[in-house]
């Protein structure tokens, strides 16, 4: 079986902020949204930063803060220039919101005090 390991990204493979709204062009999976949630679930599970945040959390205990989530990921980037860390906060809140709007399963995303925790099912 098949299990990909992805160590770096590029900063135009983490989503933008979008609404979901029926024939909009979601760059990041380079599809046009035509209202099958389904549809755009697969895509996104197949992703390189989907792929990348499941091995990061499974490579730490399953689950991560937000601030620690955040720094992997902009260790991860090797975009030229690198992003400042601020673009890279609302990347992943970009992220994460995504993950709530498909319902991915297998990520679960609370806040018990103030940071967010990510963390995998099971």
């Amino acid at each position: 079986m098949f299990h990909p390991h992805i160590d770096t990204l590029f900063s135009y493979e983490l989503p933008e902020d979008f609404k979901l709204t029926n024939g909009e062009y979601i760059s990041f999976l380079d599809e046009l949204y035509n209202g099958d949630i389904g549809k755009l679930k697969e895509s996104f599970r197949w992703s390189n930063v989907y792929l990348w945040l499941l091995t990061t959390l499974k490579e730490n205990n399953r689950c991560l803060y937000f601030g620690a989530l955040a720094e992997k990921l902009h260790n991860a980037l090797v975009s030229d220039p690198k992003p400042y860390r601020r673009d890279v906060k609302q990347m992943l809140a970009n992220l994460l919101n995504l993950i709530e709007k498909l319902g991915m399963e297998e990520v679960v995303i609370d806040r018990p005090n103030y940071s967010q925790r990510v963390y995998l099912k099971g």
